[in-house]
């Protein structure tokens, strides 16, 4: 795509205003797809395929396309898990004064293969199909797995989901995941 800002844009966003991002649960045989960061925010960590959504792009593009670019694989999506804001206090560039505040849509999804081969790209040097349920998570990814869990693969919801740790959009409350 030919919308793509430059670093020294960029950098000006993230000190000014939050970023409309995309996050997708990928699952398979009750498992999600984790990959282990490269950059700030959350480097090292195991976080899902994910980021920014471009100008003049859908989210639902967003996310085929960030789930294509950081796995390799083509998924379909199953829904809409929720909405969620998530601060970083570190970010991707030295000197940010104000870290990072993204606005992050979450898509539950499936790949479209049967026998899907990731294939990472550079901003990641692993990654793992995890249960639902894992432990060893930053408290946002462990927060987007539980409630990913209350939706069918048809995306419908099962039960209502309980609210821990960081803050749906358009619920009342301050976001407690940071990094």
């Amino acid at each position: 795509m030919k919308n793509r800002i430059s670093r020294n844009d960029y950098k000006k966003i993230l000190d000014s205003m939050p970023v409309c991002a995309v996050d997708v649960v990928i699952c398979r045989g009750g498992r999600a797809l984790l990959l282990r960061r490269n950059d700030e925010p959350a480097r090292r960590q195991w976080w899902l395929p994910g980021g920014r959504v471009l100008k003049n792009e859908t989210l639902r593009h967003a996310a085929f396309r960030k789930a294509l670019e950081e796995t390799g694989l083509r998924v379909t999506l199953r829904g809409v898990i929720d909405v969620y804001e998530i601060r970083f206090r570190r970010g991707p560039f030295a000197g940010l004064r104000s870290g990072v505040h993204n606005v992050a849509v979450c898509f539950r999804a499936a790949p479209a293969d049967a026998r899907p081969r990731v294939r990472l790209d550079a901003t990641h040097s692993d990654y793992r199909w995890a249960p639902m349920g894992a432990a060893d998570l930053h408290p946002y990814v462990r927060q987007l797995l539980r409630d990913a869990r209350l939706f069918g693969l048809s995306g419908r919801l099962i039960r209502s989901p309980k609210r821990t740790g960081t803050t749906p959009a358009g619920h009342a409350g301050r976001s407690r995941a940071r990094t």
